[in-house]
């Protein structure tokens, strides 16, 4: 670990931007038969079935009208007039007239399913169900019952119910896409984000234009660690809507975190291209340029969002990073010390700030500020290492001994902090501390021949002359001749 080392721990990716709506679409079955009855109806009727095709549902009601008038029991003509009825809007009207099919044809399915799709306009759900079940019932092969009865128990959050209706949907016709569309809904909802991706993958290999889906599939491969295949649906979309910004957005996002950092600057570029102000796609193309080294275009970036958003702390951060690179430390400092003002619980933040004041030497104030990083953030082994050396070279032995036992308590074998505790130890006179550290560290590293010098050196200084003469001794067998100076020295 480096000493005051900036690092891209405080450099953050915004997450991804996507949506999801679920789709309960309606299904209706249109039917346009030839029965043959009395001249007349048929001919009002046809010409009814003309109207409907011209979209003047008025003059359809009224031709169909007409064949009721000349046949009463026609139910073909109701059920048509209800589909016309229903275009205009008039809900009780088609269903008085599904009755009369029913009541004429009670095994007419089609005639259940869509009264009970008006019934659900009604907030009429029980009597809905009732509907699609007795559909069902009739035709136990109606996908578009059991599509429909699915819907309606999603509706009212019986997500089991739901899918159980959509699978059988599905089996019956497994080109059905808004089925599959929908379970693979139900099923991200419940994360179950596998099944739900075989569901649009499904979906996508029926209609390859749906764009929502690859979206959907694209996030749900992303956040389980499918880059490419989600990179790969991300290019569909673009391919599909080459002005889609949030699909470019997203790619770059998964190419930036891939470290395709020229490719990501492309996919930023076109999202920006389609919207200038898209102040994600500014902010994660400022990590691209800090990640390439282009420090002067990371400025630009992060300024474009500070002049958008003032308050963005992670902004001024990040920018603040740019300039230290830079070479410019003053402004840098500004940017951190406002970081910390926007957002006074921030670890990041203060951190950064204390790095700033121990390359002036400011030692009193970096301890200040990385203190209070460690304590809204205890576990980071960051704060507390830099904690310690800005102690030590504030000549705070004890207080810095104190810091990398602190540190050692999180990652117990490591050389470094053995190392600067020893030292301090040392310095301090405590050399029976001293001598456990560098007992520890010859343990980690047994061929580093200076460790046992500056052990024995902690034993001489402890009055044990014998097992410091031993370790120099230990120190000339490896090949040291600075051994040999020691045991002069010391050991006579």
């Amino acid at each position: 670990m480096k000493k005051c080392s900036f690092s891209i721990f405080y450099i953050f990716v915004n997450g991804f931007i996507w949506s999801m709506k679920l789709f309960f679409i309606l299904l209706f079955s249109v039917f346009f038969t030839g029965i043959v009855l009395g001249q007349s109806a048929v001919d009002f009727y046809n010409a009814g079935n003309t109207r409907m095709l011209k979209k003047d549902y008025v003059g359809a009601i009224a031709e169909y009208s007409k064949a009721i008038s000349n046949q009463a029991t026609f139910s073909e003509a109701f059920f048509n007039r209800a589909l016309a009825k229903e275009q205009l809007q008039d809900v009780r009207g088609a269903i008085r007239d599904y009755n009369s099919v029913i009541s004429l044809n009670p095994n007419h399915a089609e005639a259940y399913n869509n009264r009970a799709m008006l019934k659900v306009q009604l907030d009429d759900f029980t009597g809905a169900f009732a509907d699609f079940s007795k559909a069902i019932q009739i035709n136990q092969q109606y996908a578009t019952a059991y599509y429909n009865r699915g819907t309606l128990a999603a509706k009212q959050g019986d997500f089991q119910s739901a899918l159980i209706n959509y699978t059988r949907a599905i089996q019956i016709n497994p080109q059905h896409v808004t089925a599959l569309q929908n379970r693979g809904h139900i099923r991200m909802s419940q994360q179950n984000f596998t099944a739900a991706i075989s569901d649009y993958s499904a979906a996508l290999r029926i209609d390859s234009t749906l764009v929502e889906l690859f979206h959907l599939r694209a996030y749900l491969q992303a956040i389980q660690g499918q880059t490419q295949a989600a990179i790969t649906d991300y290019k569909s979309i673009v391919t599909l809507q080459p002005k889609d910004e949030t699909a470019w957005y997203n790619k770059a996002c998964l190419l930036l975190l891939q470290g395709d950092y020229s490719n990501a600057s492309i996919a930023f570029h076109k999202a920006l291209e389609i919207n200038p102000s898209f102040q994600n796609a500014i902010y994660n193309r400022g990590l691209v340029r800090l990640q390439i080294k282009d420090y002067q275009g990371a400025v630009e970036e992060f300024s474009k969002i500070i002049m958008l958003q003032s308050l963005d702390a992670q902004s001024y951060i990040n920018r603040g990073y740019a300039y230290v690179q830079l070479g410019d430390t003053a402004t840098a400092f500004t940017d951190f010390a406002r970081a910390v003002q926007l957002l006074p619980d921030y670890d990041i933040a203060y951190y950064n700030r204390g790095l700033m004041y121990t390359f002036v030497n400011n030692y009193s104030s970096a301890i200040s500020d990385f203190r209070k990083a460690h304590e809204i953030n205890p576990n980071e082994l960051t704060y507390i290492y830099n904690l310690g050396l800005a102690q030590k070279q504030n000549k705070m032995v004890h207080a810095a001994i104190l810091s990398f036992s602190s540190a050692l308590e999180i990652v117990p074998h490591s050389y470094e902090m053995l190392e600067l505790r020893a030292q301090l130890y040392m310095q301090n006179g405590n050399y029976t501390g001293a001598i456990e550290d560098f007992s520890t560290m010859i343990e980690l590293q047994p061929q580093n021949v200076q460790l046992f010098i500056e052990r024995g050196l902690a034993k001489i200084y402890s009055d044990n002359i014998s097992g410091g003469c031993i370790d120099f001794s230990t120190a000339g067998e490896m090949g040291l001749e600075q051994a040999f100076l020691e045991i002069r020295k010391h050991c006579r």
